[in-house]
C-alpha cells in the first residue's frame, strides 16, 4: 500500500526560483567551563541534523567574550536600533574622563560596514576628547549602504567597547550592544541569491 503525503512534495522554506532559503536553529554542545573561550574565535562549525547526517560549514567569524558590565564611570541613558542598521546608545557621564578608542576583534568588519561617530566625531578621530561628570556621551552608528553580494545575506553584531581613561589614571572600557544588522528582515530576489552563491564560489 502507498500513502501519499502532500507535504512531502512541498518545497521548505521562501522560494526563490530552484533555492529554496530556510533558516537554521543551532544549539552549540559546550562544557561548563565557559571561562576558558573568552577571546575564542570560532569560523567553522559541524552541524548534525536530525536525520543523523552531518556537514562542516563555514559560519563566518563568532568571537567569545566574558559578559562585562559596569556603570561606575558611563551610566547608560537610552539606547535604539533600527532595521536599517543605524543606531544610537547614549550615557551619563558620572565623572571626568579621556576618551581613547572605539575597538573590537571585529572592527575591520565595522568601519567597512558602519559609519560610527561620538557625539558627531568620526570614532577614528576620539583619542584624547575629555568628557566632564554630569555631561552626556552619545555614540551613533549607521550603516554603509555599499553591501556586496554576500554581505547581504550576512548577520553582524559587532559589539565594540568605547575605551577610555578614568580620573586614577586607569584605561576602562564600556560594551556598545546595538551595532547590528540582520538580513532576514529583508525581501530577496532570486538573482540577489544567485549572486550571493557565485560570490561564495558555488559555481
Amino acid at each position: 500500500m502507498i500513502v501519499w503525503n502532500n507535504n512531502a512534495f512541498q518545497q521548505k522554506g521562501m522560494v526563490y526560483g530552484r533555492y529554496s532559503l530556510r533558516t537554521v536553529y543551532v544549539n552549540m554542545v559546550y562544557d561548563s567551563n565557559t571561562e576558558k573561550f573568552d577571546k575564542s574565535q570560532l569560523s567553522h562549525a559541524v552541524f548534525e541534523f536530525s536525520d543523523g547526517t552531518q556537514r562542516n560549514a563555514d559560519i563566518g567569524k563568532i568571537i567569545f567574550y566574558k559578559q562585562d558590565h559596569s556603570d561606575r564611570y558611563l551610566d547608560s541613558r537610552s539606547s535604539s536600533s533600527s532595521s536599517d542598521g543605524t543606531s544610537s546608545v547614549s550615557f551619563n557621564v558620572k565623572s571626568d574622563l579621556l576618551l581613547i578608542k572605539i575597538d573590537s576583534p571585529l572592527m575591520k568588519e565595522a568601519n567597512r560596514l558602519y559609519q560610527i561617530k561620538v557625539d558627531g566625531i568620526d570614532s577614528k578621530d576620539i583619542n584624547g576628547i575629555q568628557y566632564n561628570a554630569g555631561s552626556t556621551l552619545n555614540v551613533t552608528s549607521n550603516l554603509k549602504m555599499s553591501l556586496n553580494n554576500v554581505d547581504q545575506f550576512s548577520f553582524f553584531d559587532i559589539k565594540p567597547c568605547i575605551f577610555f581613561k578614568t580620573p586614577e589614571g586607569n584605561t576602562d572600557t564600556v560594551r556598545l550592544y546595538n551595532f547590528e544588522y540582520n538580513t532576514m528582515i529583508q525581501n530577496f530576489t532570486w538573482i540577489q541569491i544567485y549572486k550571493y552563491l557565485a560570490g561564495k564560489g558555488k559555481f
